[in-house]
C-alpha cells in the first residue's frame, strides 16, 4: 500500500466515523426524545435499536466510500494496481449490502439478544447515547477500510497485491518470467 493509498483510506475512515457516529446521535436523539432513562428491551429500547443502527451503518459505511473511490478511481484521481479495475455499479452496491447484512448479523442480532440479559432494563440517557455513538464509530472503523481496500486492490489482501505490483513494475509475469 502507498503512502497516498494510506492516507486516502485512513481520511476515508475518519470521515465514515464521523459521519455515522453524527448519524447515530441524530437517530438515538429522534428515536429516545424523552427525558427519562433509556429502556433497554421496551419498543422502543436500546437493543432494538442496534438492529437497524448496524444495517445502516453498514451500509453509508460502504456503499459512500465505495461510490467515491469508484468515482475517483474512475477519473484517475487515486492510484491502484494495474489489474484492478473499479467495480461495476451494481457490484458496489451488492457489496454495501453485503457489509450491511453482515454488521447487523454480527453486531445488531447478538445486540438484541444479549443486552436485555447483560445489564439493568433501563439506562441513562448518557450512557445510552455515548453507546450508541460508539457503536456507530466502531462500525465504521471496521467496516470503511475494507470496503475501501477492496475497491483499491481488488479481491486480494494488501500484502498479494503488492507483490503483484512489484513484479509489475519489475516487468516480470507471475511466475517471474519476462
Amino acid at each position: 500500500m502507498s503512502p497516498g493509498q494510506r492516507r486516502y483510506l485512513l481520511s476515508e475512515t475518519a470521515i465514515s466515523v464521523a459521519v455515522n457516529s453524527a448519524v447515530s446521535t441524530l437517530a438515538f436523539c429522534l428515536t429516545f426524545r424523552d427525558a427519562g432513562p433509556v429502556p433497554v428491551s421496551a419498543t422502543p429500547g436500546i437493543a432494538q435499536s442496534l438492529v437497524p443502527q448496524s444495517f445502516m451503518v453498514g451500509l453509508m459505511g460502504a456503499l459512500v466510500p465505495i461510490l467515491l473511490t469508484r468515482a475517483r478511481l474512475r477519473r484517475g484521481q487515486l492510484a491502484t494496481f494495474p489489474d484492478v479495475a473499479a467495480m461495476s455499479l451494481p457490484t458496489a452496491v451488492g457489496s454495501s449490502f453485503c457489509y450491511a447484512i453482515g454488521a447487523t448479523l454480527v453486531v445488531g442480532g447478538p445486540g438484541l439478544l444479549l443486552l436485555p440479559r447483560l445489564g439493568p432494563d433501563a439506562w441513562p440517557k448518557a450512557a445510552a447515547i455515548v453507546f450508541s455513538i460508539a457503536v456507530g464509530a466502531a462500525l465504521s472503523m471496521v467496516i470503511t477500510p475494507l470496503a475501501v481496500a477492496r475497491m483499491l486492490f481488488g479481491h486480494q489482501p494488501p500484502q498479494r497485491a503488492l507483490c503483484r505490483r512489484r513484479l509489475h513494475d519489475a516487468g516480470l509475469n507471475r511466475d517471474g518470467s519476462a
